[in-house]
């Protein structure tokens, strides 16, 4: 009977380790789930943004693109309407009776040689 009683008491011990060495390995599976699905969230939220992202970036060229073209089509319209052709032609149509100054109403300004200098910057001071 002695030898019955110690099996038993080892067989005991034994059944404790087995349940705390389940617990222990059910603890610590449970942990590394829980990790992997943290990691798996959290790719899954980044890819996300990333997505958010690439549509915006998409939409900026797009604008991007189109006030390009927004500004060359200014550009020759600026020019259409600089011409002189244009010009005389709203005149005429406005009835304004300006015409071309003759020859030697004209008078040539060298302004490589005038020197604005300190009458501008005063000027400019007291208006301030």
């Amino acid at each position: 009977m002695n030898l019955r009683a110690k099996k038993s008491k080892v067989r005991r011990k034994t059944k404790k380790n087995e349940k705390s060495l389940a617990l222990y390995v059910g603890f610590y599976s449970f942990i590394i789930v829980c990790l992997i699905g943290t990691v798996f969230v959290a790719t899954l939220y980044f890819d996300g943004q990333c997505e958010k992202i690439n549509k915006q970036i998409s939409i900026n060229d797009q604008n991007s693109y189109r006030l390009e073209r927004e500004i060359q089509n200014l550009k020759i319209k600026l020019e259409n309407h600089s011409r002189k052709e244009y010009i005389v032609a709203k005149i005429k149509q406005y009835n304004l009776g300006l015409h071309t100054p003759e020859p030697f109403q004209v008078v040539h300004l060298n302004t490589s040689e005038i020197d604005y200098g300190n009458d501008v910057r005063k000027l400019a001071y007291n208006l301030r």
